[in-house]
């Protein structure tokens, strides 16, 4: 499954030709989470926030 993912707020930096608010193609397998996205795209967790549990949801993508 494709997806367009933006990044702000610094997180451009682990993406290699990610721009600040430019959308990019990311593959990721059917049903993955949000959570499981950003660990592929190599983002710390340290640097997300949510209010809601997002990362270890079932919320599927």
């Amino acid at each position: 499954m494709q997806v367009e993912v933006r990044v702000f707020g610094g997180l451009e930096k682990f993406i290699p030709g990610a721009r600040f608010g430019q959308s990019i193609p990311v593959e990721c397998p059917g049903g993955s989470t949000a959570g499981q996205l950003v660990d592929t795209l190599g983002i710390p967790g340290s640097m997300t926030y949510s209010p809601h549990s997002w990362r270890t949801s079932s919320l599927l993508l």
